[in-house]
């Protein structure tokens, strides 16, 4: 991924109104700045997204001796398209599109495409799998209508629309899998990206300051979503943080209009993280998609949420459960296939809600009197955490003072006898770390093990880490699938064996031997 995106925004047109020297000229001074600043080594990638009508031969030798990225958005059939993308004069917009289209495809242009789903396309799940299909496409991201900016109203509304729309994509995904063309839904390559890197959202760039900085070609700068730049409200007033002609990033951050936007839209993840199990799939969702529908930073669920993140999450979740495909589907698809049947596991993980004694959350750091410190883990609480049981526990106690010995005990209330791969980390003040233990255990119900004392003569001990069902067993605490190149059928196949150990609990306690204020 680069260092540095810089999307040239407008209206879908309006980036390509310009002529193909601007963009020229753009290149070559982000190069001479990147020289300029001793930043050689930083990468960065343009992008674009229009609604083609203006592409031809000459824009796509611009688009590929710039590196620049395509987004083209188009909404389907030319029917469906055109009921919402009209030029002024009141023509449609389809034809011109699908020339520039063509012209990416003559001249070996990748390019990927945002369709705007209305009521009248969810109707016709068909018709738009195959304009997909039929015009080569195989990249594609569905943006639900949203009640944002003058569109203050959605067709896509109520829980009648959400259920139409889980049918959409349930009959979209059928279609491609049954073709076998391999049309890519962001929707669900966001979540399996996730999945694959056993990863976990905490936050995401729309809420996080100056991740995305956006600015108006006067020179005025936001940050947060770029949708809210030049937005004005009675409660925030100007979106806008300043002109980056007179004040710096860093000035701005002092301002009460920045200290306002981000105590709110802090607020608003923070009700996210506490009460959606979808928390760690999308990182406490989008500011202005918060702003549009309830009028303020500081909330959670949104229509664009259920629709964008929630809903694909239940059509994916619904599709690992039925199995493989009975037809086998073309090479691309199965590979997707696979990678979303090998990720079921760590699913649970993501859909975990982030409560206080759940697993991989953080305890306040230890301090005070108290010479013995609990942290109970308990079994997943998202969607499928009765499915898949235990996960691997990767649990830490955050400790604010010196120590030079320590004992760490474990329990387990668990009905699976078999043994569970244990170990634990000292992670030192300095940024050193060492592993304290690395066993086999088999606890009964109600027993524990303890481990240590265990000192280290001058480190600081900053964090303990105690990870339970480590690599070290994966059968002990995974699915165990085999290399994706060996086919389907065998992870069909492994996926029917119990695997999965089904556990109640586990509780840690760090107990203090020794406290030192110095050493």
């Amino acid at each position: 991924m680069p260092d540095l995106n810089f999307p040239w925004f407008g209206m879908p047109v309006k980036p390509l109104t310009l002529p193909t020297s601007w963009y020229d000229e753009a290149t070559a001074i982000l190069y001479r700045s990147l020289e300029q600043f001793n930043a050689q080594g930083l990468d960065f990638t343009q992008h674009v997204q229009t609604n083609a009508t203006l592409i031809n031969d000459a824009w796509c030798d611009c688009f590929r001796r710039n590196r620049i990225v395509v987004g083209i958005s188009v909404d389907g059939p030319e029917d469906i398209h055109d009921a919402h993308r009209r030029f002024r004069n009141g023509r449609g917009s389809h034809a011109m599109a699908m020339k520039g289209i063509e012209a990416l495809h003559r001249n070996d242009v990748p390019f990927h495409c945002i369709s705007v789903v209305t009521a009248d396309a969810m109707e016709q799940p068909e018709r738009m799998y195959r304009f997909f299909r039929d015009n080569g496409i195989t990249d594609v991201g569905f943006n639900v209508e949203e009640q944002e900016g003058i569109n203050t109203t959605s067709s896509m509304q109520g829980s009648a629309m959400e259920e139409k729309y889980r049918d959409f994509l349930r009959a979209f995904w059928r279609l491609s899998e049954q073709d076998g063309y391999p049309v890519v839904l962001r929707e669900f390559e966001q979540v399996i990206s996730l999945i694959q890197g056993n990863a976990r959202m905490t936050q995401n760039e729309l809420n996080r300051p100056f991740s995305i900085l956006s600015v108006d070609w006067e020179g005025n700068f936001s940050t947060f979503d770029p949708e809210l730049l030049s937005v004005a409200s009675d409660r925030y007033g100007s979106f806008n943080l300043g002109n980056i002609k007179d004040l710096s990033l860093v000035e701005s951050t002092h301002t009460e209009q920045f200290r306002r936007l981000m105590a709110d839209m802090t607020s608003g993840v923070e009700t996210c993280h506490k009460s959606c199990e979808y928390f760690g799939l999308c990182g406490g969702g989008n500011g202005s998609n918060k702003f549009w529908e309830h009028g303020t930073l500081a909330s959670s669920e949104t229509n664009a949420c259920r629709f964008g993140t929630q809903i694909p999450t239940q059509v994916l979740l619904e599709r690992f459960e039925e199995g493989p495909p009975l037809t086998p589907p073309h090479t691309q698809s199965i590979r997707f296939l696979m990678r979303s049947i090998a990720a079921l596991p760590v699913l649970g993980l993501l859909l975990m809600p982030l409560q206080a004694n759940a697993a991989c959350s953080f305890l306040p750091p230890v301090g005070g009197g108290d010479p013995i410190v609990k942290k109970k883990v308990e079994r997943p609480k998202g969607l499928i955490g009765k499915a898949i049981g235990r996960t691997n526990w990767n649990t830490d106690f955050v400790v604010d003072q010196p120590y030079r010995s320590f004992k760490l005990f474990f329990t387990a209330d668990s009905s699976d006898p078999s043994s569970y791969p244990v170990q634990a980390f000292l992670k030192f003040s300095d940024g050193s770390n060492s592993k304290v233990a690395d066993e086999q255990l088999q606890p009964p119900v109600g027993t524990g093990r303890m481990f240590g004392p265990s000192s280290r003569s001058g480190k600081s001990i900053s964090q303990v880490n105690f990870r339970i069902g480590a690599n070290k067993d994966p059968r002990a605490t995974w699915i165990q699938l085999p290399d994706l190149r060996s086919g389907l059928p065998l992870i069909a196949q492994r996926l029917s064996n119990p695997l999965l150990r089904v556990v109640g609990s586990c509780e840690l306690h760090l107990e203090r031997i020794h406290r030192f204020t110095t050493l």
